[in-house]
């Protein structure tokens, strides 16, 4: 078992206390990234004890699997007991799948709470997460990454100030190549927002790929949709680029990480133009790219609904992210570098 030792953590949104983080009140989000995860013969990994109670999580992963094979991830959750001591543990439920079909029971909830296609919402708070990856074929997959954001969207949201100072490089748009979801079959271009999205930053990264195709190692063929945020992130690592899922606190959080080089694809959802600039005037969920911070503190951004580079690439203001990316659900895929960038 393991708590915080051995993993990558990303604390998020500790509820200030005048001008210090008062330790006390709840994480919005907490991300524990395990590299190589220790799994046992049939394919368990460690139980993660969370840092504070979670009732929602965001589970990604990196597997590579051989030609032909196949995986499912499952995870189950439990809660603390009054007396503080561990409760049992809720079934196995499905998370999600990768390659050849693989023919095992699916579980997708419980009485509490219920996997929505591709995030975990609890009816009440829990404590701990232990995942699992099931293997169909000959050859067994490896599991390179897997991340688990939780979240406890119950908790009083920290104040702006809680997490990062001023973002680095103010001014900047990194080189993200621009790329338009109204290029593609006329039948699915209102649908993959999200390909398009990933496959501007894998030209970012130096993977140069179509839309299509990445559309079509991200399909999800049992919700019928190409937006599925795992597979999202397990279609960039099948082209090289590893990566992971993980929520956003603030808009400070961003800034670092946008600002320092690292492009965020975002969730937003909005009505009545919420969203200045916007090629859309509302939408109910759509993907877009967030390439750089200007001088304001705004945000560089590729947005795949536009018709072209010159109307795609824009400046969406802080405060209209705050409310219709942040405030929403905070989800980013995070697009790494490629093992041979990041060792130069």
């Amino acid at each position: 078992m393991i708590g915080l030792i051995g993993s990558v953590l990303f604390l998020a949104g500790l509820v200030a206390k005048g001008d210090a983080m008062d330790p006390v009140r709840p994480f919005v989000h907490l991300l524990v990234r395990q590299d190589q995860p220790k799994l046992d013969a049939d394919g368990v990994g460690e139980v993660v004890v969370a840092a504070a109670p979670f009732n929602e999580v965001l589970l990604s992963w990196n597997v590579d699997v051989p030609v032909g094979g196949g995986f499912v991830v499952d995870a189950r959750v439990r809660a603390n007991q009054e007396d503080g001591s561990p409760g049992p543990w809720s079934p196995w439920l499905r998370f999600g799948r990768g390659g050849a079909d693989v023919a095992t029971d699916a579980v997708t909830s419980f009485d509490g709470g219920t996997v929505d296609v591709d995030v975990f919402r609890g009816k009440t708070r829990f404590s701990a997460i232990q995942a699992r990856v099931e293997t169909a074929g000959v050859e067994p997959v490896r599991v390179a990454r897997w991340a688990f954001c939780l979240s406890d969207t119950s908790a009083e949201r920290g104040s702006s100030m809680a997490c990062w100072a001023a973002a680095p490089h103010p001014g900047r748009r990194f080189a993200v190549p621009y790329r338009s979801q109204r290029d593609e079959d006329p039948a699915l271009a209102s649908r993959v927002c999200s390909p398009t999205c990933v496959t501007m930053v894998l030209g970012y990264r130096g993977v140069e790929t179509t839309t299509a195709e990445v559309a079509r190692r991200a399909f999800d063929a049992e919700h019928d949709v190409y937006g599925n945020w795992p597979n999202a992130i397990q279609a960039a690592y099948s082209l090289g680029v590893p990566g992971y899922l993980t929520r956003i606190a603030d808009v400070h959080g961003a800034r670092f990480m946008v600002g320092g080089g690292q492009p965020l694809i975002v969730s937003v959802g909005f009505e009545n133009g919420a969203l200045r600039g916007s090629p859309m005037r509302s939408t109910k969920g759509h993907l877009i790219v967030l390439t750089g911070v200007d001088a304001n503190g705004d945000f560089f951004a590729n947005d795949p609904a536009a018709e072209n580079a010159e109307r795609g690439q824009c400046v969406y203001r802080a405060e209209d992210l705050e409310r219709v990316w942040i405030q929403r659900n905070g989800v980013a895929y995070v697009l790494l570098e490629r093992p041979q960038q990041a060792e130069r």
